[in-house]
């Protein structure tokens, strides 16, 4: 694919410079420009000389605030359809083919005020990325034959959130909410609020969203930020040319007066039950927007001191009695006009007893707030450690700063100021920090429980919420608490001893010295500065980034961590109360600029350190001592036990995605190194696990086809080309065009010593299904790769050179990557140059022939593993019972007409028939046929009478059959048991079932997919663990070169 650009030719009117002199971190070698085009269009530049990436954003101030009443999710199903196609480059994938072919990718979301779209691609392709992005403001087509197809992504992300507590409780937050404002709105979609509803009003969607998008807009209410290589001249000539066309329609900003909180939902209390056994209490003030006061930011001074976990807060208080593991404060804008305060609390099972007790510990602590002045030293540090961490502040990535920059440039920061608004606090402002605090009283606030349970005494929950199922309560906070807490409120009234203020930070950095000296080339590779039976040191100078930061990793070795499920429990405990005793402690040092992390694994117990290197030593020493010489409290041991037992029940509740494959270790008796199962050529293994979660709608297949060892270094760089030329053909056919599901993804799936070839898709049809469809998209890929030019297999090569040259961004990114080589037993320092010059040296032959032997279904070598997450959808204890899904009978009526036409050599235009079919409500043969038919009548050139009577003819007894299945036929019933199923059941689940959704394709595929017909049955694997024994084992990791080749034992540090 070729970059296409404006003519140089085209005349546009130069835009004006409205600064370059943007504050800066210290570091930062970027040169800036903000500039406005004459369409009123506000661009921020960005050249950047040592990007390996190029980036622009676009955010459009509207968001989910301005859906139609009629239209909820609006805004979001819009975002959705903006990226299929424009009046310059209609080819639907043009734009996400191009960013995958050059090691690039977009991404895009929406949220209540904005939406935000950007990307990212190599550096020398961003002036065609750019072109093609520009188009998506002014002309995009809006195409009616995808419409169906994308609200149905829409759809499907939604089903994806429906049990995630994030997302329940968040939305009844909302639905709670004064509905005058439109904070209360449900903003993602479904297909009800998106399809079913509007078609019975008769509105027509896809013009409702064209009206939007014109309505909405417009470039006067757009930010761009464009990020390159290329001098800023050069990208200001692009963002002229190519942006200047879309149209300004000098519509002012939307404003939503009023607030989210009124009078009647005030003072009440919600009880909420999620999904996942957690508990927490949450209190919500109505609080000032924030927007103007960016000088002071009276928020953060709130929130660091109800926030805070040192001695004398409200957290350690709470901990001290048993009632909470943690606590988070903060400000939250809602509009312009309106925001929130919250403060959210973890209980636990003593907490929610006391849960009146915990609130009224929480407005004793802002009592003591009331009853003094601002403390102005408190601010100071805070305005110490956000300089510091400005000053020091290390460069993002390159999507990651334009997407978050065009959001903040919908702010009123002034234009020098855009980099470091955020972060830097710029005066002491008493009067807003008294009125910051004067919004946090009894009067005040709303409060929310969420548990499974509720607290004693107030009742069951009797109500459900309308777009997640939440089941709640709602009451009014009775007058008796009320005064209790207003009698606390009163600024003489005693408090307890154990709440004051924080004491002053001891660990904020004070010396910043770095040892720098000029080198021709950064190092790569670490030196083994101390190797002996018991330890080895590794040790690598910062050349890179020449900040006073430091990163540590203590790895010790444990083989009797994982060796029993027992081990690992108690490692995991052992973690959790050295980190609950070093909690007050560390706190300081968290929030100057260290931190610290402990956690056990397969291989041992893992200490990393890192920040500001002045005290990181302190911070070492004091997380090493206390692992020594820790005394357990009984009532610590108790409440982190609750807490672990709590987080094995709750991970049946995660996404399915999520549970796909845990790896678990091979039964050694012995610590031998990590190695992993050998799939042996030739093989197919299925694992499937029904969900336990008996309300999740989603099912998930994790396609697993596996290609080589740790040391092969041909067979990794032949996957990872692999992937790279499949990432975006499989997201455009599973995702896009067959609605598979809204989570599909490809990759490698890297084991101890061996990786595959990753495919996941997460879909409420059925796994068999999907299983079925993967393979068809791996067996249609082979005439992609046939038919693909040496120039664009080049391309392929290079994009993914791209994306494995890609320099870190920062120190504790290089240091990962670094202890990833160290840790992983290979020592392979050097590994991304060594693929770069083996994919140098790879023809299209190469990457020809890997398909053939580990990927192409018809392969009698490849190595296969499918992990099957199946739903239990119903409460009555059936699962996978009934009919196909109305978009499923859709699917596959549409290729078995697709298989038929090719078969007569009829042209078959996936596009139409999936608008055409998508007309339907229902399927029968009758509609079916008459659909074909009218799809052939409107071929041109026209077909003659009797192909197309042959083509409708042929047809008819497939379709007929399909359909006779699909409705129920060919789905197998799973008896009830508690949620559960036996392993006979879940293997016949598969067997049945991939016998069932198959057969609807078999007989065309004995004419026309050979592929498909000598697929070898699966071998269903009933017990994990006597499965591993069974299997070979890999070797253990080696090094790569001695490692006496890397010691330097006399180096002075």
């Amino acid at each position: 694919m070729t970059d296409v650009v404006v003519p140089a030719e085209v005349q546009v009117p130069p835009a004006k410079v409205i600064t370059e002199n943007l504050e800066r971190p210290e570091l930062d070698n970027r040169q800036y420009r903000v500039i406005k085009l004459e369409n009123e269009l506000e661009v921020l530049l960005v050249h950047d000389p040592d990007t390996d990436k190029a980036s622009a954003a676009m955010d459009v101030y509207v968001g989910n605030y301005a859906d139609s009443p009629d239209l909820p999710g609006q805004a979001h199903a819009l975002e959705h359809m903006l990226f299929l196609g424009t009046e310059k480059y209609p080819v639907e994938n043009d734009y996400s083919q191009y960013l995958s072919e050059h090691g690039g990718y977009s991404n895009a979301y929406t949220s209540s005020m904005d939406t935000n779209y950007y990307f990212e691609v190599s550096k020398d392709h961003l002036e065609g990325a750019l072109d093609r992005f520009a188009q998506f403001f002014i002309a995009p087509l809006f195409r009616e034959e995808c419409l169906d197809r994308e609200l149905r992504a829409v759809d499907s992300e939604n089903k994806k959130n429906l049990q995630s507590d994030t997302w329940r409780i968040y939305q009844l937050a909302k639905t709670l909410s004064s509905h005058e404002h439109p904070f209360h709105k449900f903003s993602t979609g479904n297909l009800t609020t998106l399809k079913e509803n509007p078609g019975k009003k008769g509105i027509n969607v896809r013009e409702e969203f064209m009206k939007f998008h014109e309505r909405h807009y417009s470039a006067n209410i757009m930010k761009l930020v464009v990020f390159g290589r290329e001098p800023l001249d050069t990208l200001q000539s692009w963002v002229e040319k190519m942006f200047i066309g879309i149209k300004n329609k000098s519509i002012d900003r939307l404003v939503y007066p009023g607030q989210p909180l009124t009078d009647k939902e005030l003072l009440t209390q919600v009880i909420a039950k999620p999904v996942m056994d957690t508990r927490s209490l949450e209190l919500c003030f109505p609080y000032m927007p924030e927007d103007e006061l960016y000088r002071c930011q009276p928020s953060r001074y709130l929130a660091h001191l109800i926030g805070h976990e040192g001695p004398g807060s409200i957290l350690a208080y709470l901990k001290e009695k048993g009632w909470a593991n943690a606590l988070s404060a903060g400000g939250s804008p809602i509009t312009t006009k309106a925001a929130f305060f919250e403060i959210d609390i973890k209980l636990t099972t003593d907490g929610l007893k006391h849960w009146k007790e915990v609130v009224k510990v929480v407005f004793q602590y802002i009592t003591i707030l009331r009853s003094q002045p601002p403390q102005e030293w408190i601010l100071k540090e805070l305005q110490q450690v956000a300089a510091i961490d400005f000053r020091f502040k290390q460069k993002d990535a390159a999507s990651s700063f334009t997407s978050h920059m065009s959001s903040i440039m919908q702010r009123p920061y002034p234009r020098e100021w855009l980099l470091s608004g955020t972060h830097l606090i710029r005066e002491f402002n008493p009067e807003q920090i008294t009125q910051a605090i004067n919004h946090l009283t009894p009067k005040n606030f709303r409060l929310t429980i969420v548990s499974q349970v509720p607290p004693e005494g107030l009742g069951e929950m009797d109500q459900t919420e309308q777009w997640y199922g939440t089941e709640y309560r709602v009451d009014k906070i009775s007058e008796e608490f009320l005064g209790e807490l207003s009698s606390l409120f009163d600024k003489h009234a005693p408090v307890l001893s154990e709440l004051h203020l924080p004491h002053p930070n001891e660990f904020i950095p004070s010396n910043f010295e770095v040892e720098k000296k000029e080198v021709k080339q950064p190092t790569k590779i670490p030196t083994l500065i101390k190797n002996t039976k018991f330890i080895r040191v590794w040790f690598k100078k910062d050349d890179t980034f020449w900040v006073p930061k430091a990163v540590v990793y203590v790895l010790i070795k444990n083989p009797l961590i994982y060796a029993t499920p027992a081990n690992s429990i108690k490692s995991r405990m052992y973690c959790l109360l050295v980190r609950d005793a070093l909690n007050e402690y560390a706190y300081d040092a968290e929030i100057s600029g260290l931190e610290y992390d402990l956690y056990s694994y397969g291989r041992g117990l893992l200490v990393e350190v890192a920040g500001y290197n002045h005290k990181l030593p302190i911070l070492l020493e004091k997380v090493l001592s206390k692992m020594r010489d820790i005394e357990i409290r009984e009532d610590r041991f108790n409440v982190l036990q609750e807490r672990i037992m709590r987080g094995l029940k709750n991970w049946d509740f995660i996404q399915p995605y999520s549970q796909i494959f845990e790896s678990r270790p091979p039964p050694f008796t012995e610590f031998i190194g990590k190695r992993s199962v050998i799939i042996p050529e030739g093989s197919h293994y299925i694992y499937p696990r029904v969900l336990k979660d008996p309300k999740n709608i989603n099912n998930c297949i994790e396609y697993l086809l596996f290609v080589g060892r740790g040391w092969e270094k041909r067979s990794r760089a032949l996957l990872n080309l692999f992937i790279q030329v499949t990432e975006e053909p499989a997201f455009d056919t599973l995702r896009t065009k067959e609605q598979l599901g809204y989570i599909v993804w490809t990759g490698r799936r890297s084991f101890a010593n061996t990786y595959a070839y990753r495919v996941l898709v997460q879909s409420e049809r059925t796994v068999a299904y999907l299983d079925s469809r993967i393979e068809s998209f791996l067996e249609n890929f082979k005439t992609v790769l046939d038919n693909m030019s040496d120039t664009d297999f080049q391309t392929h090569v290079k994009g993914l050179i791209t994306k494995l040259t890609e320099k870190p961004k920062y120190l504790q990114q290089e240091t990962g990557m670094i202890w990833g080589y160290i840790e992983n037993e290979f020592y392979d320092f050097m590994r991304i140059e060594e693929q770069v010059a083996m994919l140098e040296s790879l023809a299209k032959q190469d990457l020809i022939d890997f398909y053939n032997h580990y990927i192409n279904p018809a392969s009698t070598k490849r190595a296969k593993l499918a992990i099957h997450m199946v739903a239990n959808t119903d409460n009555a204890g059936k699962s996978q019972v009934g009919p196909l899904p109305l978009a499923e009978q859709r699917s596959l009526s549409i290729q078995v007409i697709d298989k038929v036409l090719n078969q007569l050599s009829i042209k078959s235009d996936l596009d139409v028939l999936n608008s055409k079919f998508a007309q339907l409500d229902e399927l029968t043969v009758d509609n079916t046929s008459g659909t074909l038919r009218s799809y052939l009548e409107g071929l041109e050139p026209a077909l003659d009478k009797q192909k197309l009577n042959e083509a409708i003819t042929t047809a008819e007894p497939f379709l007929k059959d399909l359909l006779k299945s699909a409705k129920g036929d060919a789905r197998t019933e799973v008896p009830a048991s508690n949620g559960d199923a036996t392993k006979s059941t879940v293997e016949s689940i598969v067997q049945k079932g991939q016998a069932g959704i198959d057969v609807l394709l078999n007989t065309l595929g004995v004419q026309g997919n050979t592929a498909t017909t000598k697929r070898r049955e699966g071998v269903v694997i009933e017990d994990v663990t006597s499965w591993k024994a069974g299997m070979e084992l890999s070797s253990a990791p080696s090094p790569v070169k001695p490692l006496v080749l890397y010691e330097e034992l006399n180096v002075k540090l």
